[in-house]
Formats: C-alpha cells, sequence, structure tokens
C-alpha cells in the first residue's frame, strides 16, 4: 500500500524501532511500526521526524492494528518549527486534535491537505496562529459532517467559505485583525464543543 502521510507522533520501540502516529489522507489515522528506525550510521542516518510529511510504502500486521514500513521518501521537513517555542507548542497541539479527532481507516482528505499546509507555512507568521486554528478546526468539522446547523450571516459564510478552501489563499484573503482573529476562533471553538468534540487542553485550544 502507498499513501501520502505526517508524522505527528513517535514512541520508543525497543532498543532501535519506533512506532508512528501518523495521519494519512487516504487512510485517517495509521500507527506505524519503523523497525531500526533509531539505529544511527554513515549509511543509514535517520530520516523520520516529527511534522515531516513522507510518501510510504506499508504492509498490513497480521494483528491487523498496525502497519509496517517498508520504504519511505521524505517529501518535506518542515524541522524548523521545532527551533521557536511558540510554533512547537502550537505544532503539538494541532498534532493532539488531529490523532484524537481522525479515526482509522477513516478517509479525510480535506483536513490533511489543511494540516499539511500549515505545517509548510505556519513559520512564516503571514498567517496568524488564530487564523489557522480557525480552518483546521472549521474544515474538520465540515468533513465530519459535524458542522451544526445553525443559522449564520452572509458575511459568516463568507468567511467559512474560505477557511475551508483547499489552498491558504482563501485565509490571506481575509483581512481580520488579531482581534477579529481571535473573536472568530473564539465562536468557532464554542461551535466545536456544541457539537462535543473533545479539544486539547492547551492554550491555542482554548476560547479567551
Amino acid at each position: 500500500m502507498e499513501t501520502e502521510l505526517i508524522i505527528l507522533k513517535t514512541v520508543n520501540y525497543g532498543e532501535s524501532s519506533l512506532i508512528l502516529n501518523c495521519l494519512s489522507p487516504e487512510i485517517g489515522r495509521l500507527s506505524i511500526l519503523a523497525k531500526g528506525a533509531k539505529k544511527i550510521s554513515k549509511k543509514n542516518f535517520p530520516q523520520i521526524g516529527l511534522f515531516r510529511t513522507y510518501k510510504v510504502i506499508l504492509s498490513p500486521s497480521k494483528q491487523g492494528d498496525m502497519y509496517h514500513l517498508k520504504s519511505l521518501e521524505m517529501l518535506t521537513q518542515n524541522d524548523r518549527l521545532a527551533s521557536t517555542p511558540s510554533l512547537l507548542e502550537f505544532s503539538g497541539s494541532i498534532s493532539r486534535f488531529s490523532l484524537s479527532g481522525n479515526f482509522e481507516n477513516v478517509p479525510c482528505p480535506v483536513f490533511y491537505h489543511a494540516l499539511n499546509d500549515c505545517l509548510q507555512k505556519i513559520e512564516t507568521n503571514i498567517i496568524p496562529i488564530n487564523a489557522w486554528i480557525c480552518r483546521l478546526v472549521t474544515t474538520y468539522l465540515m468533513e465530519q459532517g459535524l458542522f451544526p446547523h445553525i443559522k449564520i450571516s452572509e458575511q459568516q459564510r463568507t468567511i467559512i467559505n474560505k477557511l475551508i478552501d483547499k489552498k491558504s489563499e482563501g485565509l490571506e484573503t481575509l483581512d481580520l485583525k488579531e482581534d477579529q482573529w481571535s473573536s472568530l476562533k473564539n465562536w468557532i471553538l464554542k461551535t466545536a464543543l456544541f457539537a462535543e468534540i473533545n479539544l486539547p487542553n492547551t492554550p491555542c485550544f482554548t476560547c479567551c
């Protein structure tokens, strides 16, 4: 099986292996056993890292609850996220949200592409963190069919359509100030709580 994925969490397994918790557009949430992933040598430097995207070939395990990693090709690194404390905290928060909200064997292509876009562009600071929170949570609610059927204004509808746009250009055309993004985030997070979504207990996902 071949797919693209983002690594969102790693867990040590034995002396040299890792269990990778990932998100794939075709598979949804999945766990992968990467045998020998921690071995370091001049010829075999480990490529596996958090927030990186890969094209991988997987094989299912006999138990059926995990995949085995056969090969991988790195597509994007996103390594600079770890060098900025605020971005590292944010990336950890959206990782927890992504893994807790999505399900195994349930495709999530729209949310996956929003997450991938966020991880690649958040370090530029062109789009504020609150805007990405708005986009990720709204995209998740829409794709899962959990966005409540509530009456909203035409302006709110326009904003939502731009938030769920497949590319981030929709965010860039929303000329909102920081306090407006904060207010919008509060509304979207309250909408998620109304839909009984468990949000990470972190500042990024806390209503002001």
